[in-house]
């Protein structure tokens, strides 16, 4: 394929290199002109494992060149990818000017042309910033065609990660836009997702920031194991051990808060360590509080959307009869006593003890009673099923 790379900087340059090592024809933009000369001699722009000689072969081989401004010969290629910066704002979002002004330049260079370029951003994206921005230059209303193809690499392994994804992700509004973006990467031996532009979006800024969660949630822990006398990489290298919860799709899918008798008991005893040895542990101590916000919020939204709750089960999770600090359990008499109408199944031969604030809660006889008398409805898997 012809590509055209807007933005030749690190994520532009290690895409180029590594889409030419499949044999595709990269036409490089950038206006620093630096920029353009280095890819132009065959020498990478910049430093990065791997990268100087991909560089050099797609230049000997002929399938690199590079320009410096947005012409109409760009809308010749196949794709257009644009690898611009987007900084972050005094404000805490991602600047798009720069995105702005090219799709503005792309979009006038196809005026009176019949092809719709087909654009991929490959830039970091604030969340939401398609349907707020982005869509006004779509067909209908626009003259472009866009997709949004994350990266997911890592700076010193970028070369090695691009061309040895773990999966690829093709964010489209049409699914016809993931067309040839798929195309692009049938070379590549990583399975490629289709999505919608608000997951992309939304993936692309999750994973760092729960990259930032680890590198933090380690360094407190490491704190407390200095001041305990115990081993921080040796208890952190045990703790990933553990392929089947610690390092796993486990408990990362959202639903209701964590409850149980293991969770909130350990994580007060770390809390109360880290306060007893004057350690910092602010990330440990807003997991409670964020767990807390998370119920008040759900006992909002039932609240004021006038929902008929229904629980098939009472216990924290599948299979077991432990109420113990059960978040449904908790969630049942706490509804109840906001006086909204709620239905319970629970089959656990030791039933929850009833309290002045929380009465007896009603009883259900059968799934189908709980489904016919609920707008939503409540299980250990914490699955929730809306009626309407």
């Amino acid at each position: 394929m012809r590509v055209a790379i807007v933005g030749l900087g690190h994520l532009g340059s290690v895409t180029a290199g590594c889409l030419a090592k499949v044999g595709h024809h990269i036409i490089g933009v950038d206006r620093k002109r630096e920029l353009v000369a280095a890819f132009n001699s065959g020498r990478p722009p910049v430093a990065e494992p791997g990268l100087a000689p991909l560089i050099r072969s797609a230049w000997r081989s002929g399938r690199i060149t590079a320009i410096n401004k947005i012409s109409p010969v760009m809308l010749d290629c196949n794709l257009i990818l644009i690898c611009v910066d987007t900084p972050r704002t005094a404000k805490g979002t991602l600047a798009m000017k720069s995105i702005l002004e090219v799709c503005a330049r792309l979009r006038d260079a196809g005026d009176g042309s019949k092809a719709v370029p087909q654009i991929v951003i490959r830039s970091t994206l604030p969340p939401g910033v398609f349907d707020s921005v982005l869509a006004e230059f779509c067909l209908p209303r626009g003259k472009l065609r866009l997709a949004y193809n994350p990266a997911f690499s890592r700076e010193g392994n970028a070369v090695a990660d691009s061309m040895r994804p773990e999966r690829i992700v093709i964010g489209v509004r049409d699914n016809r836009d993931a067309l040839k973006v798929k195309q692009l990467y049938k070379s590549f031996k990583a399975p490629i997702f289709v999505t919608t532009w608000n997951n992309a979006e939304l993936l692309k800024c999750a994973e760092n920031a729960f990259h930032a969660l680890k590198v933090t949630f380690a360094n407190e822990i490491g704190s407390l194991c200095e001041a305990f006398g115990a081993d921080g990489e040796k208890v952190m290298s045990l703790l990933c051990a553990d392929r089947r919860l610690n390092i796993s799709p486990a408990y990362l899918r959202p639903g209701l808060p964590f409850g149980g008798p293991c969770l909130r008991k350990d994580l007060d005893a770390l809390v109360s360590g880290a306060r007893q040895q004057a350690i910092s542990a602010p990330l440990l101590r807003a997991i409670l509080e964020s767990n807390r916000r998370h119920f008040e919020r759900i006992v909002l939204t039932v609240k004021q959307r006038g929902y008929r709750v229904g629980f098939l089960g009472l216990s924290h999770k599948p299979g077991v009869s432990d109420h113990r600090d059960s978040h449904l359990l908790a969630l049942a008499k706490r509804l109840r006593t906001e006086g909204v109408e709620i239905n319970v199944l629970d089959r656990s031969p030791k039933k929850p003890a009833a309290s002045r604030r929380a009465p007896l809660l009603p009883s259900s006889s059968s799934n189908r009673e709980i489904l016919r008398r609920s707008d939503i409805v409540f299980t250990p898997r914490m699955v929730t099923s809306v009626r309407g």
